[in-house]
């Protein structure tokens, strides 16, 4: 009998680890299937992350090899904890915990003491069927705070494009979940990212214009107004590129940078004069509230 595709690669994950120099190559190979429309696909790239964490942890030098990749593990599996497949959400949530365990010892801490929230993570795939958006919310805001606890911050930049990457995903509630993440980020760690808004917000632009999800779309522009609320320079660059975001963004991050001292004036006023040359898509009476703001 052909063994499944799912077994092989359970079979051969700790012979292809261990012959692969460069680690960040296996990354790679496995964004391509939790991207992937495919459900089975999404499920064999999901068993291999499951797999690898546990091979790290034989090495000598395990802390080190998982501190590589352990970004974009978490931010492509993060998303998948609420996957329209149960097999994906479990396996998903699993690799998530081994690689919170993981750290959790590398830093010398005790799993008893984080005990409580490694069983929070295992019943997370029911906590996330409520219905209730400020439940969902909640839950989302709880699993950032867990991983942030262990997360290098080297690896943030990692952890956002492979959540980022999840905003247009096939499974709304993936979707979902990753721009609530995402929205969790930009509110806690806004002083780690001070020099990346502009190309973050760079970054969201181009993702609206693919994420079919409404809702998923006005997470991420209420993210954006969350991190551009304290660098309203960056935000008056971003409104230059001219990203269609709507009149209420526009006006959120308006009123931000009026009232922010560390944009100058003549920098909004500017701006102001770009509006007034339809550079952006602003109402009149929207263009009107804005130069107000700058009397």
């Amino acid at each position: 009998m052909i063994k499944p595709p799912i077994c092989v690669f359970c079979v051969a994950m700790e012979k292809i680890i261990a012959e692969t120099e460069d680690k960040d190559e296996i990354i790679q190979k496995i964004e391509v299937g939790i991207w992937s429309m495919e459900d089975n696909k999404r499920e064999t790239a999901v068993h291999i992350i499951s797999e690898m964490p546990v091979v790290f942890s034989r090495c000598d030098d395990s802390s080190e090899v998982l501190e590589n990749p352990v970004g974009m593990l978490l931010g492509g599996l993060l998303p998948l904890c609420a996957d329209g497949s149960k097999a994906v959400q479990q396996m998903a949530l699993s690799a998530v915990s081994t690689i919170q365990s993981i750290h959790l010892v590398a830093d010398g801490a005790s799993l008893e003491q984080y005990q409580e929230s490694l069983v929070f993570l295992k019943t997370l795939p029911e906590d996330l069927t409520d219905p209730d958006e400020g439940a969902h919310f909640e839950k989302c805001h709880q699993v950032m705070k867990l991983i942030c606890q262990s997360l290098p911050r080297c690896q943030l930049d990692n952890l956002l494009l492979m959540v980022g990457g999840s905003l247009s995903d096939q499974h709304p509630s993936c979707a979902w979940v990753a721009s609530l993440l995402l929205e969790y980020l930009y509110l806690q760690d806004r002083k780690q990212l001070q020099d990346r808004v502009s190309e973050i917000q760079h970054v969201l632009g181009l993702h609206l214009e693919i994420i079919p999800h409404q809702e998923v779309k006005r997470c991420v522009r209420r993210g954006i107004t969350a991190l551009t609320s304290q660098h309203s320079t960056a935000a008056m660059s971003q409104l230059q590129l001219c990203r269609p975001l709507g009149d209420r963004f526009i006006r959120d991050v308006w009123r931000a940078a009026a009232e922010d001292r560390a944009c100058p004036v003549c920098t909004i006023k500017h701006h102001v004069y770009l509006l007034g040359g339809n550079s952006c898509p602003v109402s009149a009476d929207m263009y009107s509230a804005n130069v107000s703001l700058t009397a």
